[in-house]
């Protein structure tokens, strides 16, 4: 009885442990796997991405000086922190969804005009249609099919670090040509 009450006063302080254990090594592995906003492109994409891994190391051939890596994800990665979100660098949308987050998008930079089909937010160009409901850019990693017959517009965030250095333009291009 008595090895059973001095287990149960210390087990408190292990579970404590284990989970200040658990968070000290998740930062340890986040440091050493991620980049600063500076060093990366963000794309966050409105659907479901089964070869997220995959996007990203297509993406990441253009090697543009100063950025590192690409990281690709859901809208639901950012699902505990809306900061993820409204700092990303490039984003593909749904058109029934553009409204929910048009306080996110930049400007289609002039570069990107003539792309293709351009949506307009207001009066401001913003978006240019990556999947027409049918076919579109990077088809074979992203899950398109989930709204049918939707047309999803690849939208540049406004809160990018990329929109003045170009680079975003450049991966958001690199991305248009994925088949």
């Amino acid at each position: 009885m008595k090895k059973i009450k001095r287990l149960m006063d210390i087990l408190p302080l292990m579970l404590l442990w284990l989970m200040l254990s658990a968070f000290l090594w998740s930062k340890v592995f986040m440091g050493l796997t991620d980049a600063p906003a500076e060093n990366k492109i963000t794309l966050f994409i409105d659907a479901r991405i089964p070869q997220d891994t995959a996007l990203s190391v297509e993406m990441e051939k253009l090697k543009r000086e100063g950025i590192e890596m690409v990281k690709v994800h859901p809208f639901t990665y950012a699902m505990m922190s809306g900061s993820a979100l409204s700092t990303a660098d490039l984003y593909i949308v749904p058109q029934s969804h553009i409204e929910e987050y048009k306080d996110w998008f930049a400007p289609l930079p002039e570069e990107m005009l003539s792309l293709g089909d351009v949506i307009t937010v207001g009066d401001t160009p913003c978006g240019l249609l990556i999947y027409d409901g049918q076919e579109g850019a990077a088809a074979q990693y992203i899950t398109y099919g989930d709204l049918p017959g939707e047309k999803y517009y690849l939208f540049f965030g406004i809160g990018s670090v990329h929109l003045a250095d170009g680079a975003a333009a450049a991966y958001a291009q690199q991305l248009l040509t994925i088949p």
